[in-house]
């Protein structure tokens, strides 16, 4: 079965992709959890999406969270295909994922050719570089798998000098270092850890690695609306403080920012003194 031609048709997408959900490296747990919602799971579709806006003003925000919460963004471009593939082979099924899933994304997108894979952890779109998100649509269809070279980084070492917490090393990356994952944490915080958040100039995420990389040089912004307009680039403690989580969500809506709560958000800012 061939998926692509239902793939092209998403639109403000990056690269695509199809891989066998064999090939991919998954715990006896994932690979339950990914049979739990898609019994007899054969194949993973992969499409990139776009998201990079440049603008200038004051941000303390990541860049894939100034705009829609790209969960919604992703499931919303991904259903449709989803339906009209139901419709064309009634006895297999369709299932958008973004993000929230068993599924190794990254791995996914590498394996089936969708993107190159960076030394940062991230998968770099061919023409997005790596201002990507990755959606995926798994089936228990037999898919055509698509050619892949398994391209990877030239390793130029870039991303790993500008880290300025040491998390990238070896060609892996460091969770317990690494600033875009410290600054989601919802757990206790070393002396160390917090002097690190202290020193990063944002509140949510991280994009030196990105932002430095040759690969995302020159590369064009997103053209989908949904991350280009009704941006919020910056927050602060005023915004959050004394929210319950309900009241942040009511407050915040269709935010990538929310899914932890406020209280990281609100830790991350009062240690900036904000």
């Amino acid at each position: 079965m061939n998926l692509l031609p239902y793939l092209t048709a998403v639109p403000h997408r990056g690269n695509i992709g199809v891989c066998r959900l064999s090939d991919l490296t998954m715990t006896d747990r994932a690979r339950a959890d990914a049979n739990f919602l898609c019994e007899g799971a054969q194949s993973v579709a992969v499409v990139l999406f776009p998201y990079l806006v440049r603008d200038r003003a004051p941000r303390n925000l990541s860049l894939y969270a100034c705009g829609a919460d790209y969960h919604r963004v992703i499931a919303g471009a991904l259903r449709p295909v989803c339906e009209t593939l139901a419709h064309d082979f009634p006895s297999y099924r369709f299932l958008p994922l973004a993000d929230a899933s068993p599924i190794p994304e990254v791995q996914a997108a590498w394996i089936s050719g969708a993107g190159t894979l960076g030394k940062n952890g991230l998968i770099f779109d061919p023409v997005y570089g790596s201002y990507v998100f990755i959606g995926t649509i798994l089936t228990d269809a037999p898919a055509d798998p698509t050619p892949s070279d398994r391209a990877v980084c030239p390793d130029c070492g870039a991303c790993r000098r500008a880290c300025p917490s040491g998390a990238l090393q070896n060609g892996c990356v460091d969770l317990t270092r690494c600033l875009s994952d410290l600054t989601q944490s919802k757990q206790p915080l070393t002396p160390e850890q917090e002097d690190a958040l202290r020193r990063h100039p944002l509140v949510w995420g991280c994009d030196h690695c990105s932002e430095v990389c040759p690969l995302n040089r020159g590369v064009p912004e997103t053209s989908n609306p949904a991350f280009r307009e009704m941006r919020m680039t910056a927050l602060s403690l005023a915004d959050v403080d004394g929210l319950t989580r309900r009241e942040f969500l009511s407050r915040y809506p269709d935010r990538a920012f929310t899914w932890r709560g406020p209280k990281p958000l609100i830790r991350n800012l009062k240690l900036h003194g904000e």
